[in-house]
């Protein structure tokens, strides 16, 4: 099996957000932004939340697109999500670093995203992010994030394992909602 170990900057470009400098404001007819109400953990993001707006006069440096991956910074929760469905330009606010991995590099968006959230990346950010109450992983932080790459083929099959477990966990929670109402009923007609 061949793997190597790289820093996510050797990989990947890596930027901030796009910065707004003032309030959002809203527009049917702008580009949509990602904020980040709009991401999860397990669902990525949530398309039908992403509102449209205006850009206050420059366009960003890089849009946002299908295989980037958003990084969350800022929080008590610093993890990543693939980007897919992108439909429209689309950007970032700065609460995000937006990675894009190199176009020579034979590793999957979703192998990196993935990695950036297990065990042994978040301790990293736990351990190295700065800020008493509110956490933020700094730029340098996250470029020196090792990444280890494994063959293709290895990467397509954690990663359809992952998927697998996903679909578990969400067959689970509808499950245990049922049975929730189940016994909801039963007690009902008591």
């Amino acid at each position: 099996m061949n793997k190597k170990q790289l820093k996510l900057k050797d990989i990947a470009d890596i930027r901030a957000g796009y910065s707004f400098r003032s309030r959002l404001e809203y527009s049917a007819e702008g580009p949509t932004v990602i904020q980040m109400k709009d991401v999860d953990l397990r669902d990525g993001i949530r398309w039908n939340e992403v509102e449209d707006v205006l850009l206050p006069g420059r366009e960003p440096a890089i849009w946002v697109e299908n295989e980037d991956i958003l990084f969350i910074a800022r929080g008590n929760n610093n993890y990543a999500v693939h980007v897919t469905g992108v439909t429209v330009p689309t950007v970032c606010t700065p609460h995000f670093f937006h990675i894009r991995l190199k176009k020579y590099q034979s590793i999957a968006a979703e192998f990196v995203t993935w990695q950036l959230n297990q065990a042994v990346c978040q301790h990293y950010f736990d351990q190295q992010a700065e800020g008493q109450g509110l956490r933020n992983v700094r730029r340098a932080i996250l470029e020196d994030t090792a990444i280890v790459i494994p063959e293709l083929e290895e990467q397509n099959k954690i990663l359809h394992l992952n998927n697998l477990i996903v679909e578990e966990e969400r067959t689970f929670e509808l499950l245990m909602i049922n049975r929730k109402q189940m016994l909801a009923a039963i007690a009902a007609e008591l």
